[in-house]
């Protein structure tokens, strides 16, 4: 008798085992894989990724997840994003160049972008509160009349501005678009001027730096790397930026959404559409509703620059 419940209890454990590895056959073989990818070196695609996928943790949803960060080459970009549309279920193309290759590339996948700027300018999503066809995703990029009225309330008196941007980055004609249209609403006068490298940006700032009455660090990485050279030219006359690296630089202030809510954002989106199968053109592109105004207060010091209150009450404050 004993021998015989020995039997069955086997049998059933041998079954139960059988009927887990059914189950989890299924759940694989139903998983959702995403890829993610972006071209050239970022730190704002890292920080856009490690909200992303604080999020996804967080929501325990059974999203895997393959990387390939900061690849070489366009040619190496387009290879990847081909191998993900044969393999996964969506993907992060992340970067302005990212979105540009997805407006010359329509995915046959869904497709999230992050770490962009305006995705219109971009070229890849015309309507971003209900995007056509199968891309979606969140922009950094926020209208600019508020961040140029925050850095005249920083330093009263400042009625011009030049702008400098990196020269062939995908950025730059979208900061300068949105540049020039603030300034003409507020009235003040503004420039842009281009520099591939230090050299360059040192040749503008001595060209220049008589003729503005402050600088703004464009969102590019190799403008950010020159912030000390820009101060060093400008003097006594305040640089500002936008974004919190040229603030971390020494720039006196700067307006900026948070990446890392963005990437949290970003999540949302990818498992309303994987997840919950919302058509895309149901998932808004996002942005921050609420970027930090950012003031670093040794450069304020430095300058002899007393900043508002109402302004320091408001802003994330560097010191």
């Amino acid at each position: 008798m004993k021998s015989v419940r020995r039997i069955i209890s086997k049998a059933a454990a041998t079954g139960l085992s059988a009927a887990f590895a059914s189950l989890f056959a299924v759940s694989t073989a139903y998983a959702i894989n995403v890829g993610v990818v972006w071209k050239g070196k970022s730190g704002m695609a890292e920080r856009v990724l490690a909200g992303f996928q604080e999020r996804l943790d967080e929501a325990s949803v059974g999203i895997n997840v393959e990387l390939h960060k900061a690849v070489p080459s366009a040619e190496k970009l387009d290879q990847i994003v081909k191998s993900y549309e044969n393999s996964k279920q969506g993907m992060l193309v992340l970067r302005s160049n990212g979105a540009k290759y997805l407006s010359k590339n329509p995915p046959s996948i869904p497709a999230f972008i992050g770490a962009a700027n305006h995705p219109k300018a971009l070229g890849v999503i015309r309507n971003l509160d209900a995007p056509e066809g199968k891309v979606t995703g969140v922009t950094y990029y926020i209208p600019l009349e508020g961040p140029l009225q925050s850095f005249m309330a920083m330093a009263p008196g400042v009625e011009s501005f030049l702008l400098l941007s990196q020269t062939g980055h995908p950025a730059s004609a979208i900061d300068w678009k949105g540049t020039k249209k603030a300034c003409d609403a507020i009235g003040i006068r503004c420039g842009q001027a281009y520099a591939a490298n230090h050299d360059e940006l040192a040749a503008v700032m001595a060209r220049e730096a008589g003729s503005y009455d402050a600088f703004i660090l464009g969102n590019q990485a190799n403008i950010f790397a020159g912030t000390s050279l820009v101060m060093k030219a400008a003097g006594n006359k305040p640089v500002f930026s936008y974004a919190e690296k040229g603030v971390d630089n020494g720039a006196l202030g700067g307006i900026t959404p948070s990446d890392h809510k963005l990437g949290r954002m970003l999540a949302d989106s990818v498992i309303a559409v994987l997840i919950n199968n919302e058509p895309i053109d149901q998932v808004p592109v996002k942005t921050d509703p609420e970027p930090s105004v950012l003031v670093n207060m040794r450069t304020a010091g430095k300058l002899g620059i007393e900043i508002p209150l109402d302004v320091l009450n408001s802003a994330k404050i560097i010191e």
